[in-house]
C-alpha cells in the first residue's frame, strides 16, 4: 500500500546519522536571533555534503561515503522530566499524523472482504511523517549507540 519515497538504502542513510551536539552561549544565541534562527538552525542548511567524503575504518581502509548527513542538535543544560518529554513526543506525532492525512479524493483502492466493502487509500504519507519525527525526536539509551553524540560544537 505505501509508496515509499526513499529507497532502503537511502532511509537507512538518513535514519541513522552521526550526531553533533552544540552547546551556544547566550550571545551567540542573541546574535542569530537577529535572523529569526537559532544557532543549531544557521548550520543545519550545512549538514548535508553533496560530494563524495572519505573516512577511514578501524582497520586504516579508506572507505569513500556519498551524501553523509549529519544531526546537529541543541544540547539542553537541565534534563527534563521523561514523563513530560513522552507527553510532548506524543502529542508532537499526532500532530504530525493529522497534519498528513491524506485528502478526500485521495486515490483508493477497492475491496471487498466477505460481506464488507472497503476503500483504502493508495499511499500512507503519514506513517513516513510519522516515522521519520520518531526517528528524530528518540531520546539516547544506555543500552544503544545510535542516538550518541559523537561530537560538540562550543560557541562562544
Amino acid at each position: 500500500m505505501a509508496q515509499c519515497v526513499l529507497s532502503v538504502h537511502e532511509f537507512i542513510q538518513d535514519s541513522f546519522v552521526p550526531m553533533i551536539a552544540v552547546l551556544c552561549s547566550g550571545e551567540a544565541e542573541r546574535v542569530t536571533r537577529k535572523n529569526n534562527l537559532n544557532f543549531v538552525e544557521l548550520l543545519r542548511p550545512f549538514c548535508r555534503l553533496t560530494s563524495e567524503g572519505h573516512i577511514r575504518d578501524p582497520n586504516n581502509q579508506l572507505q569513500t561515503v556519498k551524501n553523509l548527513r549529519i544531526c546537529v542538535s541543541n544540547v539542553v543544560t537541565s534534563p527534563s522530566p521523561s514523563a513530560s518529554l513522552g507527553a510532548s513526543q506524543n502529542r508532537l506525532l499526532s500532530e504530525v499524523v493529522f497534519s498528513c492525512q491524506p485528502q478526500e479524493a485521495a486515490q483508493t483502492t477497492a475491496m471487498r472482504t466477505g460481506d464488507y466493502h472497503l476503500n483504502l487509500n493508495v499511499t500512507t504519507p503519514w506513517f513516513e511523517a510519522y516515522r521519520e519525527n520518531f526517528l528524530q525526536s528518540m531520546p539516547a539509551s544506555d543500552h544503544e549507540f545510535l542516538n550518541h553524540y559523537l561530537a560538540c560544537i562550543l560557541s562562544a
